[in-house]
């Protein structure tokens, strides 16, 4: 019994890591908090970076690449479409669609106008779809060619539907980025509504 004690004690001692090692991997490498300027929402960070570093890539999807430049003029692009469709400040808009390059454009130009964006998975069920779809009341759903082609809604929300692919090929990409106002959000302002399982499913 008091071999094995021993032993135990023993092996405790025995460490991989130095005291100091330890301390270098617990916590020096993890001291990675930065200062930041809460004042700036995230979608004019991205705007700042535009025009710092335009031609680095800021998305990458398979084999789709776009630069900071890119990405900024995509969500103008967009952002002004909504807008003439009559997309106003605090619209909750629903982001149905494959994950990529578009989905981030998406996203990207809802927050310009200062509206809530709303993502749903499109791998969830159609009647979970639905249940979500008549909680927000979204005033658009953006979506791609190839989701709105697979799946079935109610007529209201049916109409609701925008193909955001589709417009990349119906209207020609401005050389020059258009000008957009992007709305500057208020700390206070709702930036999105994520649904989760939660404990009831709902």
């Amino acid at each position: 019994m008091k071999e094995g004690l021993q032993h135990d004690i023993a092996h405790q001692e025995c460490g991989l890591l130095s005291p100091e090692e330890k301390q270098c991997m617990l916590c020096d490498w993890n001291k990675t908090e930065r200062a930041y300027d809460f004042s700036r929402p995230v979608h004019r960070l991205i705007e700042d970076q535009a025009k710092k570093t335009p031609h680095h890539i800021a998305v990458t999807s398979n084999s789709i690449r776009l630069t900071y430049a890119e990405l900024n003029l995509k969500a103008n692009t967009l952002a002004n479409m909504l807008r003439d469709k009559g997309i106003r400040h605090n619209d909750a808009i629903v982001v149905y669609m494959s994950r990529g390059v578009d989905s981030i454009v998406a996203v990207f130009a809802i927050l310009k106008l200062g509206c809530v964006y709303v993502p749903i998975d499109t791998a969830q069920p159609e009647e979970r779809v639905n249940y979500m779809l008549s909680e927000v009341n979204p005033k658009l759903i953006l979506s791609d060619c190839a989701t709105i082609a697979s799946r079935t809604f109610d007529l209201e929300h049916s109409n609701k539907q925008l193909a955001v692919d589709s417009l990349w090929k119906a209207k020609s990409t401005p050389a020059q980025i258009p000008y957009f106002p992007s709305y500057h959000s208020k700390k206070d302002d709702l930036a999105y509504i994520m649904y989760t399982s939660g404990s009831t499913g709902k």
